[in-house]
C-alpha cells in the first residue's frame, strides 16, 4: 500500500504516476480540473502540490472545497475555479483512490493576456517576448483553444501552421537573437477572435512553457450607412405668380392691340 506523507492536513502522495496533464488560462477565468469529473472512488483529493495545500476532497460523491478556497471553488461533481488568480499557477495531484497506488499530475499555468483588437481583414500583431538566450530554446509557438496556430523549430529553422493560419501567420527570423516571439496575422478574421497562448520548448524541459498570452476582439466591418444627399428634381410645375405674371401680361398686350384698332379706324 502507498505511504503517505502528512504535514498538517495536507497529504503528500508517494504514488506510482499515473498521468501528467498541462493546462492553461487567463487570469480572472474560470477554470475546471476535468479530471476530478471521473473521480468514482469514495475518497479522494486535489492537492495544490506546490503549496503542499488541500483544494477539495471527494466524499459521498460530491467534492467539497477546504476552507481556504470555499469562496472560490463550490461543492460539485467535478473542482472548478469560479474565478482564477495568479497564484493558481502550479502542480496539483489528483488522487481518486488511496488503494491502486495511482494520480494524476495536472500542470496548470495562469497567464495575465495582453490585449488587442482589429477590423476584420486588417493586420493585427499579438505580441509575447522571452529571454531566448538564458536557456536552450528549442522551438517557440502559438497555440489557441489547444489548437496548434505557429510554431518554429531553431534547430531545424522548420515551420508549422495550424489549419486555417496558413499563409496568414509569420514571426520575425530574429525572434531567437531577440526575443520577440510576437507574430503577425494577415487579413483578420471573425473566428480569429479568442486566447492565443505564446509558449517556448526548451532541451532541458522538453514540453511547452507557456510565457505569454493575447486575447484578441476581431470587430466586424463598418458599413457605411451615411444616406446620400438627395437632389430634389426641378419643380416645372407652375406657381401662383406665374400664372398673375401671365395673365397680367395677355390683359396688357390684349388693351394695346384695342387701342392701336382704334386709332387706325379713327384716322380712317
Amino acid at each position: 500500500m502507498a505511504r503517505l506523507l502528512r504535514r498538517g492536513p495536507v497529504a503528500l502522495s508517494l504514488f506510482f504516476l499515473s498521468l501528467v496533464r498541462g493546462s492553461e488560462v487567463i487570469v480572472g477565468d474560470a477554470f475546471t480540473f476535468q479530471d476530478t469529473s471521473h473521480c468514482k472512488a469514495a475518497e479522494g483529493e486535489l492537492i495544490h502540490r506546490d503549496r503542499n495545500q488541500r483544494v477539495a476532497f471527494h466524499t459521498e460523491g460530491v467534492w467539497k472545497p477546504d476552507d481556504y478556497y470555499k469562496d472560490r471553488v463550490h461543492s460539485n461533481s467535478s473542482v472548478s475555479f469560479a474565478r482564477t488568480v495568479f497564484t493558481d499557477s502550479g502542480t496539483y495531484e489528483l488522487i481518486c483512490d488511496h488503494s491502486q497506488a495511482k494520480f494524476i499530475v495536472i500542470q496548470l499555468k495562469v497567464v495575465a493576456p495582453h490585449y488587442a483588437s482589429v477590423s476584420e481583414g486588417d493586420a493585427v500583431k499579438l505580441q509575447c517576448f522571452y529571454d531566448t538566450k538564458a536557456s536552450a530554446v528549442e522551438s517557440v509557438g502559438w497555440m489557441k483553444h489547444g489548437e496548434l496556430v505557429f510554431e518554429r523549430n531553431f534547430s531545424s529553422s522548420g515551420v508549422r501552421r495550424g489549419a486555417g493560419h496558413e499563409g496568414r501567420v509569420s514571426m520575425s527570423r530574429e525572434a531567437s537573437g531577440d526575443g520577440d516571439l510576437s507574430v503577425d496575422v494577415a487579413a483578420a478574421h471573425a473566428e480569429d477572435a479568442g486566447d492565443y497562448f505564446c509558449y517556448v520548448r526548451t532541451k532541458e524541459r522538453g514540453e511547452n512553457e507557456f510565457v505569454g498570452a493575447v486575447r484578441l476582439t476581431v470587430n466586424g466591418k463598418t458599413l457605411n450607412k451615411t444616406k446620400p444627399t438627395q437632389i430634389c428634381p426641378e419643380d416645372k410645375s407652375l406657381g401662383s405668380g406665374t400664372i398673375i405674371g401671365l395673365i397680367f401680361g395677355f390683359l396688357t398686350v390684349a388693351i394695346l392691340f384695342t387701342l392701336l384698332g382704334w386709332c387706325l379706324t379713327s384716322h380712317t
